[in-house]
């Protein structure tokens, strides 16, 4: 930033370098220095930081404006142009770029990447019109970041390219260290992981010709991300290692903790829970004594993804809500989003669907905010989900149709084929198959664009379950067979199951119940030996397996199978115990009604029939609660609606009161003008020496002077100053009792925004005399001198509205 500085001086011309003491020069490089010094404070507070940078630009723009003012009593003529072309403003010029620059750092460093990226943009605009690059390489290096967050992968390579040429022309090995990581951080988010490591090797290069450990210890800990994330566990350790000493070396505690977190973020990645429990707390713990307030965020938000890979969603939960109380203490409204997005799942999953509502639509608001549109997208989508979950597949659909609608604005391919396929499962539920067929084959349109392996199995197992609801046995075979190779070249074991268990049912559904048991077979090889089945798979290939072998005359087999599948439905958890209970016994006794075995089919029908008495007492008890639940959402809704409107109707009385008090007010004042002007004129006609014209003028003034008598009586009986706001007058007599009849009157006329003079008039005090007044109602009120009376007085005035209102 020295160099900055030093242009500055430069380019202040012949009349700055004979006198240093140039007032201009002094100033620029004051707000240059000033900018130099945010930057460097704003990973400690970006708050502050954002309200600094909005006062620097602010003091870079009036200085700009007072050169103009000098140059030229015009200062339109100024265009963007024009002022390129004026040599005498290019330091002003260079000084506002500056300053734009940082205020888009603060933005930056608070989260709010849409209004970094405008601010930096204009900070460019400026630099590249004074052929600056010196200049705009900060913004540049900048761009790139923001651009990568925002997801502009294209744009952030431009700008980060265009940041390391610049380094390499000034021989800034720093700069470029800085504009290599990120790039290689780019690389990372678009999962070109060699590329991503080559670019972090070659900043780890450059910074170690450079002396600079900081960039070391972040080239080493940004490689360590991306060893992570390939499973390559022992370099990744390596780097973080690595990069924690260094950190140490320069006393740099806050870049330890940050090692800390990776090295969670690497066992938790490697499943070693506990040690990356352990080194979340201590890196959490460091943050807290740092004051680090996105490090806590960051922290927090890996130990609620921790808890919820151990499925302590209690401790998930507590993390979430610790990081959402962080966020909003500090107006981290990026933060606030994904923590609520977070906590709406949770609640989801625990079946708290007004709690998963509220936390989606404050979500939803701070997305719509932000104009995060991907996340507006998917928190629609989920409250369609939350709606279906509770019957009303109207309101339903309606959210669908709205993501659906932000996924193609923003060509959010992903979104629109899951969009289509949570669509085409509500069709499915309502048994509406055919609708059910039409989305998911859109859905599977889509996803065969992205290349997704997994995606695309899943596409075509739901298109072969609509064809399989629709008796359409060849197609659905056809599209399990597809989707079944899908999952085994992405070497998904679970899915590879569950496609082998479903062409086992189509098959048995078919006549074919040795090839059935044969894919019954082999998807429980797979389900004995693979991770995280879920055991209503389980459950339905035991049950296939069985029925499939009682088809084909293996009478014995299909019982161990059935009998397995009762002992291992006693043991799943509620609330799918039931459900699953009740599928073993009706397949239990359909084989021994076939089976000629009656006593022991009867037996099985009753505790069928048990727990269909228990599930569907339970279904009645959960559709009563979704409709208390949508009772309380709509309630909520309206309420909020009829606050909105009682509010709205408040600012409109407000604003016709305002304008009956001003408009009484101008009346008075022109009823008292005229009186003014026509007390001159009989005043000059008494002069006249016409004798008979002067009693006449006499007679007009005695009638004239009963008028005004009057007229000043029925204002101070009637008090039309205290009428036209009387509840403020009461309120302002309650509070400051030792105010004057006059003093108040006064007062409301100060609230109305009139000035001495016209106060004066309406009165009939002189102007000295109302000033006396101010003086002794702000003596009164205990106002301080830089206080001003009539913002005060409207407080006064809004205090009293809000507590009509309450």
């Amino acid at each position: 930033m020295s160099d900055i500085v030093r242009e500055v001086s430069e380019l202040l011309g012949d009349e700055a370098a004979a006198d240093n003491d140039n007032p201009h020069h002094t100033k620029l490089e004051d707000l240059v220095n000033r900018s130099t010094a945010v930057r460097e404070q704003l990973y400690r507070s970006a708050d502050e930081g954002l309200t600094r940078g909005r006062e620097l630009l602010q003091e870079a723009q009036e200085l700009f404006d007072a050169r103009v003012g000098e140059l030229s009593r015009d200062s339109s003529e100024y265009s963007n142009s024009s002022v390129l072309k004026d040599e005498r403003l290019h330091p002003f010029i260079r000084c506002l770029g500056v300053c734009q620059c940082t205020l888009g750092m603060a933005y930056a460093a608070n989260g709010e990447y849409k209004q970094s990226e405008a601010a930096l943009r204009k900070s460019l605009v400026w630099f590249n019109g004074l052929g600056d690059e010196v200049s705009a390489v900060d913004a540049c290096v900048e761009m790139g970041e923001v651009c990568r967050r925002l997801g502009e992968w294209s744009e952030a390579l431009k700008f980060l390219r265009d940041a390391i040429r610049i380094f390499r022309k000034v021989e800034s090995k720093s700069g470029q260290s800085r504009a290599l990581t990120n790039i290689g951080v780019v690389f990372w988010a678009l999962q070109r992981f060699d590329e991503s490591i080559k670019f972090h090797r070659a900043a780890l290069a450059v910074a170690k010709e450079d002396g600079n450990l900081r960039l070391q210890a972040r080239a080493l800990s940004n490689a360590g991300l991306v060893y992570t994330h390939v499973e390559n566990f022992s370099r990744a350790a390596k780097c973080f290692d690595t990069a924690a000493k260094l950190s140490k070396n320069i006393g740099d505690h806050r870049g330890e903790a940050r090692e800390l977190n990776n090295k969670g973020m690497l066992y938790l990645r490697a499943e070693r829970y506990d040690s990356a429990g352990e080194a979340f707390r201590a890196a959490h713990a460091a943050f807290q004594r740092l004051r680090d307030n996105d490090g806590l965020i960051s922290t927090g938000f890996n130990l609620g993804a921790l808890a919820e890979r151990v499925k302590d969603f209690t401790e998930a939960h507590e993390a979430y809500d610790r990081v959402l109380k962080t966020a909003r203490v500090h107006g981290r409204r990026d933060a606030m989003l994904i923590a609520l997005k977070h906590l709406a799942i949770l609640h989801w999953y625990s079946g708290e669907t007004v709690k998963s509502m509220e936390d989606s639509r404050e979500a939803l608001k701070i997305a719509l905010e932000r104009k995060d549109r991907r996340s507006e997208s998917r928190l629609l989508a989920h409250i369609g989900n939350l709606y279906a979950r509770l019957g009303d597949h109207d309101r339903s659909r309606q959210y669908f149709d709205r993501s659906l609608q932000v996924d193609r604005e923003i060509g959010e391919d992903r979104g629109q084929a899951e969009t289509l396929q949570q669509i085409g499962a509500g069709y499915a539920d309502l048994d509406n198959h055919r609708a059910a067929l039409d989305y998911h084959r859109k859905s599977l349109e889509i996803i065969r664009e992205l290349g997704d392996a997994q995606a695309l199995a899943a596409a075509l197992e739901n298109v072969a379950d609509a064809y399989r609801a629709l008796k359409e046995i060849n197609q659905s075979l056809e599209l399990y067979k597809r989707g079944l190779r899908k999952r085994r070249d992405s070497k998904d074991r679970s899915g590879e199951a569950r496609c082998l268990r479903k062409i086992g049912s189509v098959l048995a559904e078919s006549g074919r119940p040795e090839q059935a048991i044969e894919c019954f077979s082999a998807a429980r090889e797979i389900q004995r030996t693979a991770k995280g089945i879920p055991a209503e798979d389980i459950l339905e290939t035991l049950i296939g397996l069985g029925e499939a072998l009682d088809i084909s005359g293996e009478v014995q087999g299909a019982l161990r199978s059935f009998n397995e599948a009762l002992a291992f439905a006693g043991g799943i958890d509620e609330p799918e115990r039931d459900a699953s209970v009740l599928r073993v016994h009706q397949a239990l006794a359909d084989f021994y009604e076939r089976n000629g075995e009656v006593a022991k089919a009867y037996e099985h029908h009753k505790n069928f029939y048990r727990a269909e008495r228990k599930i569907r007492s339970s279904e009645q008890r959960e559709h009563i609660k979704s409709l208390r639940v949508l009772y309380d959402i709509e309630r909520s809704e309206k309420e909020q609606e009829i606050e909105f409107l009682r509010s709205e109707h408040l600012e409109h009385q407000e604003s016709n009161e305002e304008k009956q008090a001003l408009a009484k007010v101008s009346s008075l004042l022109r009823r008292k003008e005229l009186l003014n002007t026509m007390q001159q004129w009989i005043s000059e006609l008494s002069e006249t020496p016409d004798e008979q014209l002067r009693e006449r003028v006499d007679a007009i003034a005695a009638s004239f002077e009963e008028l005004r008598r009057t007229h000043t009586e029925a204002d101070g009986e009637d008090d039309s100053y205290a009428s036209v706001h009387d509840d403020f007058i009461a309120v302002l007599r309650r509070q400051f009792p030792a105010l004057s009849a006059t003093e108040l009157r006064v007062a409301a006329l100060i609230k109305l925004n009139l000035n001495v003079n016209e106060i004066s008039r309406i009165v009939n005090l002189s102007v000295r005399s109302v000033e006396m007044y101010h003086q002794r109602i702000r003596k009164q009120l205990g106002l301080e001198k830089e206080t001003d009376l009539a913002h005060m007085l409207n407080v006064i005035e809004a205090d009293r509205a809000s507590g009509d209102a309450a």
